[in-house]
């Protein structure tokens, strides 16, 4: 004699199932046309530290140091807006810093 499995097995078997299952949606990617991303961009240049740097950058001429620091202020500001909008930040690897060298 077989004995079919019990109806609250299988509740159980069908609940451990969907708990092991992807319970939350990924965050969507972001394309290059994305509104979301202009806004941050335009959200980014009011930033105060990145208006620091631009009035830092009226006073310097040709300073690659400057540009650079200018140039990640308005990256993480740009990111961290992303990161409030629920997007999924492009890339994910830290980018390259220049030497700052100067011949």
């Amino acid at each position: 004699m077989i004995r079919r499995p019990s109806r609250l097995v299988l509740l159980l078997a069908c609940l451990a199932a969907a708990g092991c299952a992807r319970s939350s949606r990924a965050p969507p990617k972001l394309s290059p046309d994305s509104t979301v991303l202009g806004q941050c961009q335009r959200q980014a240049e009011d930033d105060p530290e990145v208006k620091n740097l631009i009035i830092e950058g009226m006073s310097v001429t040709a300073n690659p140091q400057h540009d650079e620091a200018l140039r990640r202020a308005r990256t993480n500001a740009t990111n961290a807006c992303l990161k409030a909008h629920g997007v999924e930040i492009p890339g994910g690897v830290e980018p390259v810093r220049k030497s700052g060298y100067l011949f």
